[in-house]
C-alpha cells in the first residue's frame, strides 16, 4: 500500500472501512499513542508549574545561557 493511502487509512474511518480485510491487516500501527492522565501530566506543557527559562549573559564565557528553575547553564 502506498504511503499516502496508509496515512489516509489512519485518518479517514470511511476509507479504512472500504479496504479489504487483507489491506487492513497489512496496515502498520498508527504512530500516535494514548496517554493516561498521569502520563499526560508529565509531557511538556502538562505540568502544574511550567518551567520558565531566562536568557542570561555570561561575562565569563561571553555566551547567553538559559536559566531554568534556578539552575544556571554556565558554571563559570
Amino acid at each position: 500500500m502506498k504511503r499516502n493511502d496508509i496515512i489516509r487509512a489512519w485518518r479517514d474511518p470511511e476509507f479504512r472501512a472500504s479496504l479489504s480485510d487483507a489491506q487492513r491487516a497489512g496496515l502498520p500501527d498508527h504512530p500516535a499513542v494514548e496517554l493516561n492522565e498521569e502520563e499526560l501530566g508529565m509531557v511538556s506543557g502538562g505540568a502544574a508549574k511550567p518551567h520558565t527559562y531566562n536568557r542570561t549573559w555570561c561575562g565569563s564565557c561571553k555566551l547567553f545561557t538559559l536559566q531554568c528553575c534556578g539552575h544556571v547553564g554556565c558554571d563559570k
